[in-house]
This record gives C-alpha cells, sequence and structure tokens, in this order.
C-alpha cells in the first residue's frame, strides 16, 4: 500500500461491540495507521453487557483509540439484538473522519453510510454475510443497497465475497480478506496447559481419543447430530466428546446424551473465561464444527491453529476458505449422518492421520489466517477508497 496516502487522514470503523477476538485487530490496524502518518478510532455502538454470547470482559485495550456509543436497545430473541445508536452520527461529526468503515449493515449501517454521504468522505463495507445469511434479520434490499454504494468493501472470506456479488457489487471494489484470531495467544496456552491436561486426564479417567467442540448450545450449532453420531460409534472403545460453551439447549442436549447412553463419554464443561479456552484445545485430539450456519466460525481458527484435525461443516465461511477436506480435516455436512460417523470414525482410529491433519491445520493457519493477512486486507481496502474518491 502506498503509506503517503494516510498522512493527515482520520479513519473510523463503526463496529457493536469489543468483542475480545477483535483487538488484537485494532491494535494492529492502529499502529499500522499511526506508523503511516494517520489516525484510527474504533466506534462502538453497542452495550457488550447486553450480548449474551460475549466472550468474557477482557476486551477493553488502551492500545487503540475507540468511543463508546449510546444507542437504544432490544433484544429480540436468546442472540439477537436490535441496537439503535441514536448517538453515533453526533459522534462521528466530532471525530471529522476521512473515511468511514462500518461492520454493520442493519441500522447503524445505515447512519454510518449516511455520515459518509454528509460528510462526503468514502465509505467502506466490512462484511460477513453470506448467501445463506438471507433472511436472517436484516433486509436483504438494505444489505445490496449498502453493498452497492460502498467505494470498497472488506470481507471474511470467499463466501461472503460471493454474497456482496450476489447483492450488486462490483468485484474489482471487493477485498477478500479473512477472519483471524491471535494465534500466539491459542498455541502458547496450549503449551503452558499441557501439564495441567495430563493430570485432568489422570482424574476424569479421560483414556483415548479426546473430540471437542465449543460454543453456543443453539439449534443453528448442530450438536445433536454429533451427539447421534457418536451413539452410532458406542462399539468402538476410547473416545470421549467434550462440549465448552452454554446456551438455551443445554438440557434437551444433556437429556438427548441420557437417552443416548452416552452420559459416560460425553462431558459439558459450562461457558469458559477466554483465558481457560487454550486449555481444552490442549485436552483435544479432535475438533468438531458442526454448524448449520456461521458466516465465518472462529472457534476453526482457534482449533487450526492449535495443531487439532477438524470435522467441519462446509455451510461456514471459514470451512470454506481453511478446511481442505482429506488433508487438514474432514469437510461433512452434520445432516449427513452416515458421512459424519465415518469421518469420526476414521480420526479416532488412526493416530498417524490424526497427527499429519494436525500439522497441516497448524500450517494452514499460519499462512492464510494471521492477524497481519487481516490487516492487510484493511489497507488493501483504504487505499481502494482513497483512490477511488
Amino acid at each position: 500500500m502506498d503509506t503517503q496516502q494516510l498522512i493527515g487522514k482520520r479513519i473510523a470503523l463503526v463496529t457493536n461491540i469489543p468483542r475480545p477476538y477483535r483487538i488484537p485487530l485494532y491494535e494492529h490496524l492502529n499502529r499500522e495507521i499511526q506508523a503511516a502518518g494517520g489516525d484510527f478510532r474504533v466506534f462502538f455502538y453497542s452495550n457488550p453487557q447486553k450480548h449474551i454470547r460475549r466472550r468474557g470482559g477482557e476486551a477493553e485495550s488502551d492500545r487503540y483509540p475507540h468511543t463508546s456509543v449510546y444507542s437504544l436497545e432490544f433484544n429480540l430473541s436468546y442472540d439477537r439484538l436490535l441496537s439503535m445508536p441514536v448517538a453515533l452520527i453526533p459522534s462521528l461529526r466530532e471525530y471529522r473522519p476521512h473515511l468511514l468503515i462500518s461492520g454493520a449493515f442493519g441500522i447503524p449501517g445505515f447512519l454510518s453510510w449516511s455520515y459518509a454521504q454528509l460528510a462526503k468522505i468514502p465509505y467502506v463495507q466490512w462484511s460477513g454475510a453470506t448467501i445463506e445469511r438471507q433472511g436472517r434479520g436484516v433486509s436483504p434490499s438494505l444489505q445490496g443497497f449498502l453493498a452497492r454504494h460502498a467505494a470498497a468493501s472488506i470481507t471474511y472470506g470467499t463466501a461472503a465475497r460471493d454474497y456482496l456479488i450476489q447483492m450488486g457489487a462490483e468485484l474489482d471494489r471487493i477485498i477478500v480478506g479473512v477472519n483471524a484470531v491471535d494465534n500466539q495467544f491459542f498455541t502458547d496456552g496450549v503449551h503452558q496447559a499441557l501439564d495441567e491436561v495430563e493430570l485432568f486426564k489422570a482424574t476424569h479417567h479421560l483414556r483415548g481419543v479426546n473430540f471437542l467442540y465449543v460454543g453456543t448450545f443453539i439449534p443453528l450449532k448442530g450438536i445433536h447430530y454429533v451427539l447421534d453420531a457418536f451413539a452410532r460409534l458406542q462399539q468402538v472403545d476410547g473416545f470421549h466428546f467434550h462440549l465448552v460453551g452454554g446456551g438455551p439447549l443445554i438440557k434437551e442436549l444433556q437429556n438427548q446424551v441420557h437417552k443416548l447412553g452416552l452420559s459416560n463419554c460425553v462431558h459439558f464443561w459450562g461457558t469458559q473465561p477466554p483465558a481457560k479456552v487454550p486449555f481444552y484445545y490442549a485436552l483435544a485430539d479432535v475438533f468438531v464444527f458442526p454448524s448449520l450456519y456461521d458466516v465465518w466460525g472462529l472457534v476453526l481458527n482457534e482449533a487450526m491453529a492449535c495443531g487439532l484435525p477438524v470435522v467441519a461443516s462446509p455451510i461456514a465461511g471459514a470451512t470454506r476458505d481453511l478446511v481442505v477436506d482429506g488433508q487438514n480435516g474432514f469437510v461433512v455436512d452434520p445432516r449427513q449422518g452416515d458421512e459424519l460417523t465415518h469421518a469420526l470414525k476414521c480420526l479416532l482410529e488412526d493416530s498417524e492421520l490424526r497427527t499429519r491433519m494436525g500439522q497441516q491445520a497448524a500450517a494452514t493457519i499460519q499462512s492464510k489466517a494471521t492477524i497481519q493477512h487481516s490487516v492487510q486486507a484493511f489497507l488493501q481496502a483504504i487505499q481502494l477508497a482513497l483512490t477511488s474518491t
């Protein structure tokens, strides 16, 4: 990127809440923009305490400038919140950005675009929406409008790119980015947890192969299909399935485990703070990602960074860009019961396959999905937007 373009430029990024996994991105992006002579600020338009699926409270950081914007908020369901950031435009007027990046498609996205029009500055769309997202809360017509009127777009991956094209965005205005986590945090955490894991296995009699799910217990995560698949494997000795997370389906899933006779090999460990999650990746031999809908799925990044082979749903955006079937994991629609059972059985019975796929998984993350990869996509989109106006 021609960093001369950023000298004296103020770059605003509008997004919902300070999620812990996003903080490294904002910190790195801030450093890059400041080093080029620009200024960067994140505007959060929602209250993290009202988001049921927020991951802990370690998201605050003084290593990047940010502003919390007052918003009216309404809970629509367990994991859906409607935000109306009434103070967003006044906050942006005070900052006076030269370019605005929006990570929203709904009301906050429209307000961001409206400000950009009033201020006559480039509007950049940061999007993870995919074709599967249609009908999930945000009008496709509004999504299409914002996609078509963006000076540039950054996407989570190729599935999100294809959706923007379907919505009318021009291909040459789209930068295909990648969702990333702080890989070092997870790999260091796994290394530090190894001794504790061995004691934990001995204490809980966890002999054999350990499979892991990390996420929310809602219908769209497809966990019940995995339980059915493990029930078909009961005649095979030596496996445990660990579920880390919480949600409205917890009792239903526990009842399913009991009815399937899996109580001795399925373990619910509840919602864990971010600092504890690497322990469970260290415990695991295989990661299971059966989502029936995910614009990306950062737990897949986390697990692969920790060297775990994966059994991943093709419906999620992350699977499409990170998992090569048969190389670093298996790509299986969780609704295809026999195929899912076969994939789990292959990884259960073949330790060399687990090792080889796990090594490939870690290599994939380092070559395709680091924070720096994500930052470079943002910088490319900023350059594209600035040169087009």
